[in-house]
């Protein structure tokens, strides 16, 4: 979990979807799976969180089958190891 100031990276894109309006957040974890889920646990900012296990990178499609068990409807898919830079 990259840090970029003050917390992980995938943390700040996880907050601008909450920000956004996401009610439910689903991460789909491999590497460094435990410290994940130990800094988002079961809920994070009051939304609830669940985890989907991929066990190895294959690619943005792959993880979206091993969430599928946790989407039942609209969906975003957003890749957390992006760096976004905003005018703020």
């Amino acid at each position: 979990m990259l840090p970029v100031a003050d917390r992980p990276l995938v943390a700040h894109t996880i907050d601008a979807a909450i920000d956004a309006g996401a009610d439910e957040i689903v991460l789909v974890v491999g590497y460094e799976a435990d410290t994940v889920r130990d800094y988002f646990g079961e809920t994070y900012r009051d939304v609830p969180v669940s985890y989907a296990v991929q066990t190895e990178q294959a690619g943005t499609a792959d993880a979206v089958n091993a969430a599928s068990e946790h989407i039942d409807g609209p969906f975003a898919v957003l890749n957390l190891s992006l760096i976004h830079i905003s005018e703020r």
